[in-house]
């Protein structure tokens, strides 16, 4: 009779916390995070094209067998980067001319296809001053987000003919 009496105090106590979580998140709001900038999702990527700035670009096509080139879990750990990215922030809208941040060149342009809806399309611009973070933004739009600049070299390993992989 114990055995019961502790398990339903367990479970009770299970359903406060996810309750006491919910009603925190929904308080307080998910504004205090950092921006997500777009969602992919990674398991209807049918291809992935990535175009570094030196001209060096390189195509992933999905297949019955898994991707057409390159190696898989490069290419699935790319997938999970692009998935659904936080940006360290979002720059206040700025009237400067997107050259100034690098995307004039992109120093690396992203294209992922999925059947559903159209192709998304990311850049990334140039580094930050100090060099820890790069600019992004989806192609032609107005938000330009920063992130670490580890995100861009995860992606560049993809590229590895890319010479110089400074953004």
């Amino acid at each position: 009779m114990r055995v019961w009496t502790t398990i339903r105090l367990f479970l009770l106590l299970v359903c406060v916390l996810v309750l006491a979580d919910w009603v925190w998140t929904h308080v307080n709001g998910s504004g205090e995070g950092k921006p997500v900038m777009w969602r992919i999702g990674t398991a209807d990527v049918q291809s992935l094209e990535l175009r570094h700035r030196s001209g060096v670009e390189r195509r992933f096509t999905r297949t019955a067998e898994g991707w057409s080139a390159g190696d898989p879990a490069r290419v699935n750990a790319a997938l999970l980067l692009l998935a659904s990215p936080e940006a360290m922030r979002r720059l206040p809208e700025v009237s400067a001319d997107p050259s100034t941040f690098g995307f004039g060149q992109p120093a690396l342009t992203i294209t992922v296809v999925e059947p559903t809806r159209p192709a998304s399309v990311i850049e990334v611009g140039d580094k930050t001053p100090d060099g820890s973070n790069c600019y992004v933004r989806q192609a032609g739009g107005d938000a330009i987000f920063l992130v670490p600049g580890s995100w861009f070299e995860a992606l560049m390993l993809l590229l590895p003919d890319a010479g110089d992989s400074s953004g």
